[in-house]
């Protein structure tokens, strides 16, 4: 059985391009490696990395002869997703979409003529599960977890029940991705891992928890820490980025990996996402001396509007806190911005980006709320340029920013200098960047 996986081309998103972010996908690399586990050889097409033309990617498929191809389909990459199903249908494979879009929009696009089967949630168990079924010829009827269409009609079925234990679940299959091409502020190597699945939060806005059930699950501190150390020591990156939704949903978790990196003495630098802003000053002093070079805060909610998602003054104060802490813990804080919900309007927007400019952080995302808002895909490409225009452009950041960098890179251990050069050479690089907008 001939499997291939692809992860279709898309145009860079803006936070892409500015931040110089090229990320493997992480989603196909894990499935990837269960299939592999279980005695399949799958391959990987990046054709997002290698900017591949469809031209080159039909090519390759075409060479490649497959028999099931599995597409990641995002709500940036949709155009791209059904375009890669319908070459894959005139192959005569078995089309499978997967990923946040496809969950999202799953009635839709379970209906397009070149799709055979969605993957819903989790891929690992049920796509290996539906490639057994496929191979042997048997209907897909028992499957949860899977849209399909039989007889031309097509049929949803029931959830699957989560992978109870992440710790199960091997390495993510990296040495069929083409690794050099992956970095952050252009040239710094990345490698990225998740340390735990779902979300808690019940942010309107976000696909996580029905992909998941409602629920986080988080793989213990010592897999964690054998993950980053394999692949520190097999891809040699300068920076490991977990790209969990919420890596510090459990704080005495988070604070054992810190403890477990430490104990190793293992000199890794890393980043993660907290959609909470509840991580304590002390737990960050000790997320940077086990090597945590950022932290990115989700602070989407909305302040002084009168829209749904408004908080008041006593969030502000937390977030503010949150901010400063991990200024004085020596970490990068990053704001997570989700901008353009129904019922906003432009002053409240232009109020959020400066409540964002208050908090002082060293970078910022911005993100569209698409597909929920009320403004035109135009109208929200304008606010995302002025967003980025009035963050980067203030007078003095970069000195003042570059200065700040240097004292924080310099409390962490073994001083990574080639780090800090290419990270202040992106920076000003950035600046022009964000003036093409």
């Amino acid at each position: 059985m001939k499997i291939i996986l692809v992860h279709p081309a898309s145009d860079p998103l803006c936070h892409e391009r500015i931040f110089g972010l090229k990320a493997p996908p992480l989603g196909l690399a894990y499935i990837a490696a269960y299939l592999e586990k279980q005695g399949y050889r799958p391959n990987i097409i990046d054709a997002s990395a290698q900017e591949m033309s469809s031209e080159e990617l039909e090519s390759k498929l075409k060479a490649a002869d497959p028999d099931i191809v599995g597409i990641y389909c995002s709500i940036t990459r949709v155009r791209q997703s059904l375009d890669v199903a319908k070459i894959a249908r005139d192959l005569g494979a078995t089309v499978v979409l997967g990923g946040p879009h496809a969950n999202y929009d799953l009635e839709t696009l379970i209906k397009n003529e070149n799709v055979d089967v969605i993957v819903r949630g989790e891929g690992e168990e049920v796509f290996t599960r539906l490639v057994e079924l496929t191979e042997s010829g048997r209907s897909l009827e028992c499957l949860n977890g899977v849209a399909y269409k039989e007889a031309g009609k097509a049929r949803i079925n029931p959830e699957a029940p989560l992978i109870p234990d992440l710790d199960s679940l091997p390495f993510p299959a990296f040495h069929l991705l083409p690794m050099e091409h992956y970095k952050i502020c252009g040239s710094i190597p990345i490698c990225t891992l998740s340390s735990s699945r779902g979300c808690s939060r019940k942010c309107r806005y976000c696909i996580v928890p029905e992909m998941f059930q409602g629920r986080w699950r988080g793989k213990t501190p010592s897999r964690v820490v054998d993950e980053m150390e394999h692949l520190s020591l097999t891809y040699k990156p300068s920076m490991l980025l977990f790209f969990d939704e919420f890596f510090t949903e459990d704080l005495r978790r988070a604070e054992a990996i810190t403890d477990e990196i430490n104990r190793r003495d293992l000199n890794i630098k890393w980043a993660c996402m907290s959609t909470g802003i509840d991580v304590s000053k002390e737990l960050m002093i000790k997320m940077r001396k086990s090597g945590c070079l950022a932290l990115l805060f989700g602070v989407e909610c909305r302040v002084n509007t009168s829209t749904p998602n408004s908080v008041g003054s006593g969030y502000e104060d937390i977030v503010r806190r949150a901010f400063s802490n991990a200024h004085e813990a020596g970490i990068f804080p990053i704001a997570n911005v989700v901008f353009g919900f129904p019922g906003e309007n432009r002053r409240d927007y232009e109020n959020l980006v400066q409540w964002i400019i208050d908090l002082d952080p060293d970078h910022s995302f911005f993100f569209k709320a698409v597909p929920y808002s009320d403004f035109d895909d135009e109208e929200l490409t304008r606010m995302e340029t002025f967003a980025y225009k009035r963050f980067y452009n203030r007078r003095n950041y970069v000195l003042k920013h570059i200065s700040r960098s240097i004292i924080k890179v310099s409390k962490h251990r073994q001083f990574p200098f080639d780090f800090l050069i290419k990270y202040s050479k992106w920076l000003i690089k950035t600046i022009t960047e964000v003036n093409k907008l």
